[in-house]
């Protein structure tokens, strides 16, 4: 677990450094036991810090417009920097920073070979581009507010399966994703109920040429890229759900320990006994594990609980069979839809025929034939007939006349 950083001891070295001396110190790499990354420097670890701080002390919303608070909430964490590293060298500091997250988020581009959005809307309706959308709620850098983005991930056998890359968070409330260890935490659910309102997710490789990591200028990736222009789909896999997500990978599945914590109110309690644990040594992954075992009612594991397994695995079989009643339904109304059409155009090509014959010949003998010679032509084309159809059939009828 990551230890805090001595804020009193870096804005006691800071204050009695020069302008040149801050830049050189704040650029050197953390040391090990702070640093949250490899590679963080000391002065994208303060600015951890000092978020992290800001983050416990600024959270009344209330009477604010989101666009509001998160401003208030900037400015704050702002003026707190400010008072350790110097009000005048601050915009240097900042410019830093900025540069830092460039550099890095160039470093993870140039490895990142394929990049997917997980979404619940099926093929059929999601479309052949994934487009940007406005965000209903600040993303997780509290920077880009309102801004239409869309999301995507490296992540093949991803987190999203269970809550997909939305900018609508509202329809994804309490759901936990834990990328360092892939891990999903589900609270103020109760796990039946949860499981019923999901659908099946798919996987759409998109373009990513547009897109760029979602890293804070603390040097943290969120594990996210985010993009503002329209990407097209490459490829599509599913349908997907937490049956997929929680199994063994030597059963087809991508081992990710999901778990429920029914009453949102115990989240505080358990997360402080986890990170008891995981002070101790352990793992992320091994203290929720050992957490669960000691609170079963509390922190469920999905994956160990059989009867909850069960009961995902015949929702899904449902799933499958309503979506396949849908696909027959579907084809059978557009196969409807078709024979109407087919029939439209028939009657509209006889019309026409119709109007020609009557435009091209005055004796109804002449008619007839005309009309055989059409109705004959529709059967093997599907065409109407043309004036040059019409100027042989004058030819053949003057011809019998001599």
């Amino acid at each position: 677990m990551d230890k805090t950083l001595n804020l009193k001891t870096t804005e006691s070295v800071l204050k009695s450094l020069s302008t040149e001396e801050k830049s050189a110190y704040l650029s050197q790499l953390a040391p090990t036991e702070t640093a949250q990354f490899e590679g963080q420097t000391i002065g994208q670890r303060l600015f951890a810090e000092i978020s992290n701080v800001n983050d416990k002390w600024h959270t009344n919303a209330a009477g604010k417009t989101l666009e509001e608070f998160v401003a208030e909430h900037n400015r704050a964490r702002d003026n707190l920097l400010k008072s350790i590293v110097g009000e005048d060298y601050f915009p240097a500091y900042q410019a830093e920073l900025e540069s830092l997250r460039k550099k890095r988020s160039l470093e993870i581009m140039n490895k990142t070979k394929h990049l997917y959005h997980f979404s619940q809307t099926p093929p059929e309706k999601f479309g052949s581009q994934l487009t940007p959308a406005p965000q209903t709620k600040e993303n997780a850098l509290y920077e880009k507010s309102r801004i239409p983005l869309s999301y995507a991930t490296a992540d093949e056998g991803s987190l999203y399966i269970l809550k997909p890359a939305s900018n609508k968070t509202d329809d994804y409330e309490g759901i936990h994703l834990h990328t360092d260890e892939k891990i999903a935490v589900i609270s103020g659910h109760k796990p039946k109920e949860f499981l019923e309102k999901q659908n099946f997710s798919y996987q759409y490789e998109v373009d990513k040429k547009d897109f760029k990591p979602n890293i804070s200028l603390d040097g943290r990736f969120t594990g996210e890229y985010e993009s503002d222009k329209p990407a097209d789909i490459l490829d599509i896999k599913g349908p997907y759900s937490i049956t997929d997500m929680t199994a063994p990978k030597d059963k087809g599945g991508f081992d990710i320990p999901v778990y429920f914590i029914p009453n949102k109110d115990d989240k505080a309690s358990l997360r402080e006994k986890i990170n008891q644990l995981r002070g101790l040594g352990a793992s992320k992954r091994a203290a929720m594990a050992q957490i669960s075992e000691q609170y079963p009612e509390k922190f469920i594991s999905f994956n160990r609980n059989k009867e909850l397994v069960e009961y995902a695995k015949q929702l899904d079989l449902k799933r499958q069979k309503e979506d396949r009643l849908k696909e027959i339904e579907t084809a059978r109304k557009l196969n409807k839809e078709a024979l109407i059409e087919a029939r439209r155009r028939r009657l509209a090509l006889k019309e026409a025929n119709k109007i020609m014959i009557k435009r091209g010949f005055q004796n109804p003998k002449n008619q007839k034939a005309a009309q055989k010679h059409a109705d004959k032509k529709e059967r093997k084309t599907g065409k109407p007939l043309t004036q040059k159809d019409i100027k042989i059939l004058k030819l053949k009828a003057t011809s019998k006349k001599r």
